[in-house]
């Protein structure tokens, strides 16, 4: 009897880490493409705020490789993030919404946005591959 009570607190507590980890990590495909993949992208805004450069994307097959860039990149919810930030990305959909990823300078930390729910999340993969598309192409600058 006693070995069936320890048995059974210590699967309880497997179970809660097992829900717990599945609350604070996530990716990209899971926030910001999986509820839209009946939906395509009909627009790509990049604000680039240190320098006032900026993107408008309408290009599908630039679209689909933004959005591969991010789709892998695995995400780890936190509070919020440390700093403000830098580049603001906002994906407009056919239906009408958007959604908004706010990332900062350094790239490890990405703010999603989709209104009006906004989550803090700390970029596991930092590397900055899930911005590589949007930072070969040609910016614009303000006069």
């Amino acid at each position: 009897m006693k070995n069936r009570s320890i048995l059974t607190i210590l699967l309880m507590i497997v179970c809660a880490v097992l829900i717990a980890d599945r609350l604070t990590f996530t990716s990209f495909q899971k926030q910001v493409l999986k509820p839209l993949e009946d939906n395509e992208p009909i627009k790509i805004t990049v604000n680039r705020i240190s320098d006032l450069a900026r993107l408008t994307i309408r290009d599908e097959q630039t679209m689909q490789s933004i959005l591969g860039d991010l789709a892998n990149t695995k995400l780890w919810k936190v509070k919020s993030t440390p700093s403000i930030g830098d580049i603001h990305l906002r994906i407009y959909h056919a239906d009408g919404r958007s959604i908004d990823l706010d990332i900062t300078a350094d790239k490890r930390y990405v703010t999603i946005t989709e209104h009006p729910i906004h989550t803090s999340y700390k970029v596991l993969k930092n590397d900055g591959d899930y911005l590589k598309t949007i930072e070969t192409l040609e910016w614009e600058y303000p006069e």
